[in-house]
């Protein structure tokens, strides 16, 4: 049962991302038929729609269809790609492909990259964590906040104290928000804190 709940918060907020990322461009020939279906049903769906989008897309094209679509032209699809490699927990390869983003040019990508490394659990991830916090990108900042509550280790914790006084408005709003899911067991759903039993989707 905690597995499936930490499983569902990270989907659930996975979801709330998608919802938000409109108007990206995309060059479609680089992607089949069938990844340009799937991203559609990903970005027009509701929170569960989501879910359901991502784990279909990993259990079926697993992590070579993930890096063709990080060589896309599309955020939509890069980010459905990253989210996707931090479900492939204990996968050295996948690690790396989201470190690899973690460190690069894009804060987008980069957001996204920690997050699901977070998730992924692997050893790197707290050194990762804490050199996002040492840097100026407050994108990067917000994401690592996100990804401590995922990493669910508890030695990162005072850095999100830290983060309730970050100069970025964003970064303090999200760190507020990953503390309050940490004390109070809440998940989120449709974009609000929710008790734990009610924000489990049905499977």
């Amino acid at each position: 049962m905690a597995t499936m709940r930490t499983s569902c918060r990270w989907l659930a907020l996975l979801a709330l991302g998608c919802l938000g990322l409109v108007g990206c461009g995309s060059r479609g020939e680089q992607t089949t038929s069938e990844d340009r279906e799937a991203l559609e049903t990903l970005v027009k769906g509701g929170a569960g729609d989501n879910k359901q989008a991502i784990r279909e897309f990993v259990e079926k094209k697993g992590l070579p269809g993930l890096k063709r679509l990080l060589e896309t032209d599309s955020a939509r699809a890069r980010m459905l790609a990253l989210a996707g490699l931090g479900m492939l927990k204990g996968d050295a390869e996948a690690t790396q492909l989201l470190l690899k983003y973690v460190n690069g040019e894009d804060s987008q990508d980069a957001y996204w990259a920690i997050v699901a490394l977070g998730y992924q659990g692997a050893p790197q991830t707290k050194e990762a964590i804490e050199k996002l916090f040492q840097g100026q990108d407050p994108k990067r900042r917000a994401g690592a906040c996100i990804a401590i509550k995922e990493y669910g280790d508890q030695s990162l914790y005072p850095l999100l104290d830290a983060a309730l006084s970050d100069e970025d408005f964003e970064v303090k709003r999200t760190a507020e928000k990953m503390k309050t899911l940490i004390a109070r067991g809440q998940v989120v759903k449709d974009g609000k804190a929710v008790d734990s039993e009610e924000g489990v989707p049905e499977e």
